[in-house]
């Protein structure tokens, strides 16, 4: 596990700028930046648009409930 977590660290050391600034928006810290850029890149250059992005990450912006039934809170994946 040592050695996975050195080689993820020498590999993301190109990226620690991106690394560092997004661990700085709320809800982010170093771990959970660190794997957001090894999923998508620094730059989300994957993805054409922000909602293409956003779809695959599956965030979702609220919760719907109607009469204590919550209905699917993922965004849907966008075609094109």
């Amino acid at each position: 596990m040592q050695i996975l977590e050195q080689s993820i660290g020498q590999g993301l050391q190109a990226h620690r700028d991106a690394v560092q600034r997004l661990a700085e928006a709320p809800g982010f810290g170093v771990d959970s930046a660190t794997q957001a850029i090894a999923e998508v890149g620094p730059t989300a250059g994957s993805f054409s648009t922000a909602p293409e992005l956003c779809s695959w990450v599956g965030v979702c912006a609220g919760r719907e409930e109607s009469a204590e039934v919550s209905k699917i809170n993922r965004s849907p994946r966008v075609t094109g």
